[in-house]
């Protein structure tokens, strides 16, 4: 009975303790009592070493991945190596197949990774585990080839699906290794297969600007009108990235020339919105419709595609001109005018500081006898505005030099009334009536500020043909900002 009694004894005086105590505390416990009067020790420097942040909960939990077993570290160097008879002789010795070594990784992973087929076949007949992707599906992300081939050969299919019904193959494409792409497609992998948002796999390497991935799957029969989530086409992101190389590949298999994004503007007015003056040309070439643009809605926001390249701010004058006119040979029509004040091309060219676009629509002979927003010709706007470049390039056009404005001026009243003495003479030049009525005020004007100079101008004498063809002095134009009379922009609130 008494040896019976003593046997508990002996086996608590030498049962471990429940977590580590350092040697040199041996009388107190870690935590106070409740019911000691002494207030609480304060801990030694040597507990608060022991003691990381965050909770002995988490700490508990993650030692296991702390401390590395040395036999799985030498099976991951082995494995890297191809040392296949020491992987035999580690395995033989109960090393850890599916363990990881400093660096997180297990030996089949190694295996995997520098393509060793021996050492991965040993370890997978030793029952290693991919805990992700399956074996032949992380071999191929990483681009081991002959062990994909090897799995293949072994049986293993190319199909294979998670729990979840998403194709591991769309994880391999994701990875981006184009040799393991390839050598998946090349053994049947199915190239239209979807992700959990049941997008096709082409479409996340589009967004990925992935042209050789593109073109891979393009080459295997991936389908170049594919949608993403929100309905919209691939090619609608490739020309919203300005990725003409990118549009380029798709358009060449098939994607559609007139696609619209998901607020239904097409892509060639994306592409006109955004100043891509190469993306406008490519699409175009292509086979985009510019006769669709003329009308495109029922609000500003939806102009004529020609409105809109005359009046974007990031093209400079010779994009604006390049893009109108591979516009208007494919079908936009010069005479277009805006859907909201009925204005036509040629009164927005004319309102921006840009002579050379006016000039691109006066050689289509588009119609001058129109009216700005406030009543102005073409040229008695230009000459309030003062676009010396302007009014010579309508002049040399034949705009009716005489033509009476809604505010009854001609543009001679204007020059006379600027004492503008080069102007006057100009639209002398191209045939202005001095004698006509709107301009009595004018002349009676000059004459009492005694611009003799001005009246010689305007004597009569014989009348010569204008000059054919004057030359357009390219001078600095005033900036928009210099104050046209109330003209459109202030008419549609924009200023």
């Amino acid at each position: 009975m008494s040896n019976s009694e003593k046997t508990p004894v002996a086996e608590k005086e030498v049962a471990p303790p429940s977590y580590s105590v350092p040697a040199q505390t041996t009388t107190s416990p870690p935590i106070a009592s409740p019911s000691m009067s002494s207030p609480p020790l304060v801990q030694s420097p040597v507990n608060n070493c022991r003691r990381p942040k965050g909770s002995s909960f988490f700490r508990a939990l993650t030692s296991g991945f702390r401390k590395h077993d040395p036999l799985v570290s030498t099976l991951c160097q082995a494995a890297t190596r191809g040392d296949e008879q020491q992987v035999s002789g580690l395995i033989s010795q109960a090393a850890n197949v599916n363990g990881r070594n400093e660096d997180g990784d297990t030996p089949l992973k190694c295996a995997i990774r520098h393509d060793q087929v021996g050492t991965a076949c040993l370890l997978l007949q030793a029952g290693a585990q991919s805990n992700k992707l399956p074996h032949l599906f992380k071999a191929a992300s990483v681009g081991s080839l002959k062990i994909a081939r090897m799995l293949i050969d072994s049986g293993e299919s190319v199909h294979g699906k998670s729990k979840t019904g998403k194709p591991y193959f769309v994880d391999v494409v994701a990875k981006g290794n184009l040799d393991g792409i390839k050598f998946l497609l090349e053994n049947g992998a199915p190239v239209n297969a979807k992700n959990e948002r049941r997008e096709e796999v082409i479409v996340q390497v589009v967004k990925t600007d992935n042209i050789e991935i593109t073109r891979l799957l393009l080459a295997h029969g991936a389908n170049a009108n594919a949608k993403d989530a929100i309905g919209e086409e691939i090619i609608v992101y490739a020309v919203k990235k300005r990725n003409v190389e990118l549009a380029n590949i798709l358009l060449d298999h098939g994607a559609d020339p007139n696609a619209e994004s998901a607020v239904k503007h097409s892509i060639l007015y994306t592409a006109v919105q955004s100043g891509n003056a190469d993306m406008v040309g490519l699409l175009l070439d292509k086979g985009a419709s510019a006769k669709l643009l003329n009308v495109l809605g029922t609000n500003a926001l939806q102009q004529p595609i020609l409105i809109k390249v005359i009046r974007n701010p990031f093209l400079n004058n010779d994009e604006k001109v390049e893009v109108m006119k591979m516009l208007m040979t494919n079908g936009a029509s010069p005479e277009t005018v805006d859907i909201t004040f009925g204005l036509p091309a040629i009164c927005h060219a004319v309102e921006m500081p840009s002579t050379p676009v006016v000039q691109a629509l006066l050689s289509r002979a588009v119609n001058t006898k129109v009216r700005m927003m406030s009543g102005q010709t073409l040229l008695t706007y230009s000459i309030d505005v003062n676009r010396q470049n302007t009014v010579e390039a309508l002049l040399a056009q034949g705009v009716d030099v005489n033509e009476v404005d809604g505010l009854n001026r001609t543009p001679l009243m204007l020059a006379l009334m600027k004492l503008d003495y080069n102007l006057t003479a100009k639209l002398m030049d191209y045939g202005a009536d001095p004698t006509a009525k709107e301009n009595q005020e004018a002349v009676k004007f000059i004459k009492a500020v005694g611009r003799k100079d001005l009246q010689e101008l305007l004597r009569p004498r014989e009348v010569e043909a204008g000059p054919s063809t004057p030359a357009v002095r390219h001078e600095a134009e005033l900036p928009a900002s210099e104050a046209p009379p109330p003209s459109y922009e202030l008419v549609a609130g924009k200023v």
